[in-house]
């Protein structure tokens, strides 16, 4: 893992109670068993594939709605109103989450680009970086998680996702500042010392600062090979 992408990742750590992540974990997977087991009941004749991954969309955003010790949650209508779309919010941090094909990308969505407006501090190019308050969208978030839920595969346990990625999307959501499974940002709680898992009031500003630079430091390399 790079130093960027570590640092975002502990801060993730520092700032969203390991408990928690365990509880999106499971009701994760609640819900992509539970349709696998709906559809299989419902359909006997035809092919069951495309039901199948609509209720695995519903029934994680119903699993991930119910009451969640420390965690605000809010269903939210897409505009023009028509569908729901769940957001989880700890402290400064929203979550959301997406189901999806091993390497495919999330697709494009208007609700999906506001989410990820939270992260428009780490996309290039990046303006005020050394502004002494960090920069907030309109609803004083921070930094936006999305869980990407990867499927399994045909000739694979089908109740049961394939992994469960935890991400930070770009706006465009073309690419990600992080991407690692939740298995393994679990493994950081336990490999972290204990009094490093507490973050302090001022972590955020310090933290913005070393990923833009980060950042910054990145594109340049990339700029010079180029060269």
């Amino acid at each position: 893992m790079s130093n960027i992408k570590e640092r975002i990742a502990e801060f993730i750590v520092r700032s969203i109670d390991k408990s928690v992540v365990l509880s999106i974990q499971d009701r994760i997977y609640s819900g992509y068993k539970l349709a696998y087991e709906e559809t299989a009941k419902l359909f006997k004749h035809r092919e069951p594939s495309r039901p199948r991954a609509q209720q695995r969309h519903y029934l994680i955003d119903e699993a991930l709605g119910a009451p969640m010790k420390g965690v605000q949650t809010d269903f939210i209508y897409t505009k023009p109103k028509g569908e729901q779309y769940v957001v989880l919010s700890v402290g400064d941090i929203s979550i959301s989450h997406c189901e999806l094909h091993d390497k495919d990308l999330p697709r494009p969505a208007k609700y999906r680009e506001m989410l990820a407006q939270m992260n428009k501090d780490f996309d290039p190019p990046i303006d005020d970086m050394l502004s002494p308050s960090p920069l907030r969208s309109d609803n004083g978030r921070t930094l936006h998680i999305v869980m990407l839920v990867i499927h399994s595969e045909q000739d694979q346990d089908l109740s049961i996702p394939k992994e469960v990625i935890v991400a930070v999307p770009h706006i465009n959501w073309k690419d990600f500042h992080l991407k690692i499974p939740i298995v393994e940002l679990l493994q950081m709680y336990t490999d972290m010392p204990a009094e490093e898992v507490s973050e302090p009031d001022n972590a955020w500003p310090d933290f913005r600062k070393e990923v833009i630079e980060a950042e910054q430091d990145s594109a340049e390399e990339d700029s010079a090979q180029d060269d």
